[in-house]
């Protein structure tokens, strides 16, 4: 029996708990935030009281599940109300500024980008697009002199070859937000109650204290109004996933940086810098019908496979026979190892060979001695904007929103520069009263963009100039026997050769790799020609540059180096 001054407490002892729901409850613990669910689900991440478990939970709507992985890197705007979280198989400090490192996920060839975006604003209805983008960066003073009339800034071209994106539309099943608020009510009414409340246990401590003390509402004005509310925040998390689409014949770029000093030309023969830059990212865009507009980017790195990289050895040869505009009494060949694929740290080792057909053992020696061997490596670029990978999702709006708005993104090189916006169109068409009362719908399309430029360039990077072949095989020699039998080690595959000029190409470390997707082509060739007297003979070769694998294994293709970390 209890006193009448004491109070009495309660304790309340929880259940215990079954066996099976021990070992899952200590099994999430231990997995915490590695949760699939808890972290990318397309509604709202809530804090659920274990008290209401009774209560539906609303886990929200999946559209766009992405796969868990180990390294989590977060971006936000500068306000900080607006950020991206990416997952990624692995990561690698990036260094923004003298003091700050972000890290930069990093994926392969058939990883899945995917994330959560994670927004604060004022309450309204708006629309969130969340955009993939792929980029090629490009400038080079001898392409703006050539384009200065088509180009807007010709200085930095940018191409874009991939844009995936997904819109959020307001009235969607998707569309879900969670509205948080501060409840304020009268200072000087709660100070009041609580004077009040306090009993015989308040005169006591009024009496002891010696002195009454004066409440001050000077700081905090009275508010009459129990129910007043502070202006509501919406909390908005949306989860997606991206897939790098894949095309036959067409191999995606990684991430790349280059910058070369190219030789003068002209009259003065100034020299100029030349860069080249292939670049991923995400970006969010929050545009609300009053006008706000919140943008937040998240770069990451695309490395593909080693399996990119060229072979350390070539495995065979193969001759490429070089093609005369008229017939001729002999015939040439290009020697390249086989597959033409080389590294930009590498050399391309070639041969010129030529024998005379019918046999002339005095027309032999003359092609030997006076024939003119002139073999070239050039590169070729082409921009097509049109032909740039474009996809986008959207969100379908519920019935119940009759004027829901609908929202496209483009991105793309337009003269030379990057566009993107998001375009209104409502659903309910305006009207216009006519002259008897009745409403009269308008219905104007809107006017075509402009067509998009193509861009092109070639420009020669190494040449060589040879007079004679250097060396001339007899055709009784071992060796000639074994070319003749169509060995692969070497020239001599498609005929015995009289004369042979071997030659060999030092490739440029900080030269474009081959790029062949998205409406951006980069290609290399390589040509020969053979000249006697008025006759010539010529060939041209694809040759395909690619990343080392060393590089691959030490991760040093980006900008600023360093070893990615994989866990």
């Amino acid at each position: 029996m209890l006193a009448r001054g004491s109070r009495s407490r309660s304790k309340t002892v929880p259940a215990p708990e079954e066996p099976h729901a021990q070992s899952q409850n200590a099994r999430n613990a231990r997995l915490g935030d590695r949760d699939p669910r808890s972290q990318f689900h397309g509604g709202t991440v809530n804090s659920v009281n274990t008290q209401e478990s009774s209560q539906p939970i609303h886990r929200g709507y999946a559209l766009h599940d992405s796969l868990v992985y180990a390294y989590a890197s977060t971006f936000h705007s500068r306000d900080r109300n607006f950020s991206i979280t990416i997952r990624s198989p692995g990561a690698r400090q990036e260094h923004t500024g003298p003091y700050h490192a972000q890290q930069v996920p990093i994926f392969g060839l058939r990883d899945t980008i995917g994330g959560s975006v994670d927004l604060r604003v004022p309450p309204g209805v708006g629309t969130l697009v969340i955009t993939m983008e792929g980029t090629l960066h490009y400038s080079s003073p001898s392409f703006s002199r050539k384009f200065q009339t088509q180009v807007a800034n010709p200085l930095r071209h940018k191409h874009v070859f991939l844009s995936s994106s997904f819109v959020f539309l307001p009235g969607s099943s998707e569309y879900s937000t969670t509205n948080t608020s501060v409840t304020g009510h009268s200072y000087g009414s709660q100070q009041q109650k609580q004077n009040s409340s306090g009993g015989i246990g308040g005169a006591i401590k009024r009496a002891l204290s010696g002195r009454k003390r004066k409440v001050s509402f000077a700081k905090v004005p009275e508010q009459h109004q129990a129910g007043y509310q502070m202006p509501t925040t919406q909390h908005i998390v949306r989860s997606f996933s991206f897939q790098i689409p894949a095309r036959v014949n067409q191999e995606i770029p990684p991430s790349f940086y280059a910058s070369v000093l190219s030789e003068g030309d002209g009259i003065r023969e100034r020299a100029s810098v030349e860069s080249a830059e292939v670049e991923y990212k995400v970006t969010a865009v929050w545009e609300s019908t009053t006008g706000r507009r919140n943008v937040v980017e998240a770069p990451f790195l695309f490395l593909p496979d080693p399996s990119y990289a060229a072979p350390r050895r070539p495995l065979q040869w193969s001759e490429t026979p070089l093609i005369a505009t008229r017939p001729v009494p002999f015939k040439c060949a290009l020697c390249l190892p086989h597959p033409r694929t080389f590294t930009r740290e590498s050399a391309i080792t070639y041969s010129v060979t030529f024998a005379t057909d019918p046999p002339s053992r005095s027309l032999a020696r003359d092609i030997a001695a006076e024939a003119t061997i002139t073999v070239s490596f050039a590169r070729q670029l082409l921009f097509d904007p049109s032909r740039g990978i474009r996809t986008s999702y959207s969100t379908a709006p519920t019935s119940s929103a009759a004027t829901a708005t609908s929202a496209t993104t483009e991105s793309s090189a337009r003269s030379g520069s990057s566009w993107f916006g998001l375009k209104r169109t409502a659903t309910t068409p305006s009207a216009r009263s006519e002259a008897n009362g009745a409403p009269r719908m308008l219905e104007k399309p809107l006017p075509a963009p402009p067509p998009e430029a193509t861009t092109s360039e070639a420009k020669v990077l190494k040449s060589t100039v040879a007079h004679g072949f250097t060396r001339q095989r007899s055709k009784g020699s071992k060796h000639a026997k074994e070319s003749s039998g169509g060995s692969a080690s070497g020239p001599g595959i498609l005929f015995q050769p009289d004369g042979i000029y071997k030659g060999k190409m030092d490739l440029s470390s900080e030269a474009l790799p081959t790029i062949t997707y998205g409406g951006a082509n980069v290609k290399y060739v390589m040509t020969a020609s053979v000249r006697f007297g008025s006759d010539e003979l010529r060939v041209v070769a694809d040759i395909k540059l690619v990343e080392p694998v060393a590089r691959w294994e030490r991760g040093e293709s980006i900008r600023h180096g360093g070893t990615p970390s994989y866990p």
